[in-house]
């Protein structure tokens, strides 16, 4: 069955990359969450897509020079609706631990690791895993466009590992999953590579939920999809 993936949560309802987004996500539907990991000055991973904080917190500056004690100090769901003013940036044990809990597939897409090195980074965030994850659940899925990060995690687990493209799909693929945008299908349709399954991410649009999962490619070679709206994805792979 096609994974359902809520990008950032539900961050057509909810501030992205919070702990409320990604359990909304949960009561749309979705079997699954993606989240944005980056290192912080100390080098421990917190929820972030931007390498800087103006745009979906009250802080500023760059999160690689910001410290966790400031983090914790962020307000991360104001600047979407004053509703959710006190959202916090989450931490990756914290959204561990609500995926554990929800039983939600997660998606840990790695963004940096500055200021650690990949290798150093993925330690610290497999122990994290490790120690708050259900043993017995599906193992996370760790994407990235950058192989060098990916390359550092599949040196310390077994667990999937999705490389992540926007302009062109390459010619060699050594990752388990593809993670295309979904302006990349059509020319996904045209390869003739069948055994190999996909994620199509960038479904922001409703209309282009409906598109993808009716394309030939759902039948078959689509593993997930990553999405705004949850519900609509879980709408149409239903009917």
């Amino acid at each position: 069955m096609i994974q359902i993936i809520g990008h950032r949560g539900a961050p057509a309802a909810r501030p992205e990359n919070t702990l409320t987004s990604f359990a909304h996500a949960k009561a749309l539907g979705a079997t699954g969450i993606e989240c944005d990991v980056r290192a912080c000055r100390s080098g421990d991973p917190y929820l972030l897509h931007d390498p800087t904080l103006e745009r979906t917190t009250n802080g500023a500056g760059a999160i690689a020079d910001t410290g966790p004690q400031v983090l914790a100090g962020l307000d991360a769901g104001a600047w979407f609706n004053p509703a959710f003013a006190g959202e916090a940036v989450p931490s990756l044990r914290e959204v561990v631990e609500l995926a554990t809990r929800l039983d939600l597939r997660l998606n840990i897409e790695i963004k940096a690791s500055d200021p650690l090195t990949p290798a150093a980074f993925a330690r610290r965030c497999v122990a994290i895993i490790r120690a708050h994850a259900n043993p017995v659940s599906p193992p996370p899925l760790i994407s990235s466009f950058a192989p060098d990060l990916l390359d550092a995690f599949a040196a310390l687990t077994s667990w999937p590992t999705m490389r992540l493209v926007k302009d062109a799909i390459p010619d060699t693929i050594t990752t388990p999953l593809m993670g295309i945008h979904w302006d990349l299908v059509s020319a996904l349709a045209r390869r003739e590579d069948h055994g190999r399954r996909w994620v199509v991410w960038g479904l922001d649009r409703r209309d282009d939920i409906a598109r993808c999962l009716r394309h030939p490619i759902a039948a078959h070679r689509l593993w997930g999809v990553i999405t705004d709206h949850p519900d609509e994805a879980l709408r149409h792979r239903s009917s």
